[in-house]
């Protein structure tokens, strides 16, 4: 159960990962005022937008997440900064990338110390 749970979540997370750029254009259009506080409908549309089959609740499960220390309060009715959000999904997708293979290793090595 809990591997599944956790295969599930893996999954979930690459597809959103996947589709970055086009959830940062839905968030963009749903806050054209730059506020960057949404409701829990605004990210559900938002994450429908950019990743097509996701289900309600992937997004209950995402919202929930965004709230890790209030188990029992009312969520539903709060509001996140969406940029916090996709900061998660970036700092995720960056811990979790592949490693660089080792053929490209000094390539990567000599690109890095270029941009230093």
């Amino acid at each position: 159960q809990d591997r599944h749970v956790r295969h599930m979540t893996k999954t979930l997370v690459e597809n959103i990962v996947g589709q970055g750029q086009n959830l940062g254009k839905a968030f963009c259009e749903l806050d054209p005022e730059r506020k960057y506080k949404v409701s829990k409908n605004q990210f559900g549309n938002a994450l429908g937008t950019a990743c097509n089959h996701i289900s309600k609740q992937a997004v209950d499960f995402l919202w929930a997440a965004m709230f890790p220390d209030e188990h029992g309060a009312d969520i539903e009715n709060r509001t996140v900064d969406w940029r916090d959000f996709m900061d998660q999904v970036a700092h995720y997708a960056h811990e979790n990338r592949p490693p660089t293979p080792v053929c490209l290793q000094p390539r990567k090595r000599q690109y890095d110390l270029l941009q230093r």
